[in-house]
C-alpha cells in the first residue's frame, strides 16, 4: 500500500507547517488543474485562496482547528474536510480532502 491515496476518487492535498504543498493525488492534480495541477507543489496554500478564507486558513494554522463545509449547489456540491496533521505529537501541516456528493446525497 505505497501511496494508497495518490489513486483515490476525491481530491486530497497536504501542506506542510509553513503552508507549501508538499503533495497533491491524482484527483487533487486534475480538480486544481486551472490553478496549475502539479506546478502547485511546493507553492503556498494561502497564495491559492482568495480571502476571506485566506484569512480563515491562516488563523487555523495556527490554532491548528479542523473544518468541515459543503461548497456548490445541486450536482456541484462537495463536502471540503481540512484538518491539521502532526508528525511525532508536533504540528507538521494540514490535510485537506473535497468530495464530490453528485449521486451520494
Amino acid at each position: 500500500m505505497d501511496d494508497f491515496l495518490k489513486e483515490l476518487n476525491f481530491s486530497v492535498s497536504i501542506c506542510d507547517a509553513e503552508g507549501s504543498i508538499c503533495y497533491l493525488n491524482n484527483k487533487g492534480e486534475e480538480t486544481f488543474a486551472k490553478e496549475g495541477g502539479k506546478e502547485l507543489l511546493g507553492t503556498n496554500i494561502l497564495d491559492c485562496h482568495p480571502e476571506p478564507s485566506k484569512s480563515k486558513l491562516k488563523e487555523m494554522m495556527i490554532t491548528h482547528e479542523t473544518q468541515a463545509y459543503f461548497k456548490g449547489e445541486g450536482d456541484r456540491k462537495r463536502l471540503i474536510y481540512q484538518t491539521p496533521v502532526y508528525k511525532e505529537g508536533n504540528y507538521a501541516g494540514y490535510f485537506e480532502m473535497i468530495i464530490p456528493l453528485a449521486g451520494l446525497v
